[in-house]
């Protein structure tokens, strides 16, 4: 269990930044382009190679995509 723990955090981690993604393509861009950003997020090999192999750039690449879709929140909500 102590081996695998790691693999099974970062993998919910992995799912979140996916989700986080779909939902913010589709609000700024349209539920089809969404599907196709995800459609291809899903289909790059090195996407789906490194980010489940290597744990500190996997965990970097999903705080930046929910960072991101926050502060498109909160850009919208801070207009002068």
């Amino acid at each position: 269990m102590v081996l695998v723990q790691p693999y099974l955090t970062h993998s919910l981690l992995v799912i979140a930044g996916d989700l986080f993604l779909y939902h913010g393509a589709k609000r700024y861009v349209g539920q089809n382009a969404a599907r196709i950003a995800m459609l291809l997020t899903l289909c790059n090999r090195s996407q789906t190679e490194f980010i489940t192999r290597c744990f500190t750039n996997g965990v970097e690449q999903v705080l930046s995509v929910i960072a991101f879709y926050y502060f498109l929140d909160q850009k919208d909500a801070l207009r002068w």
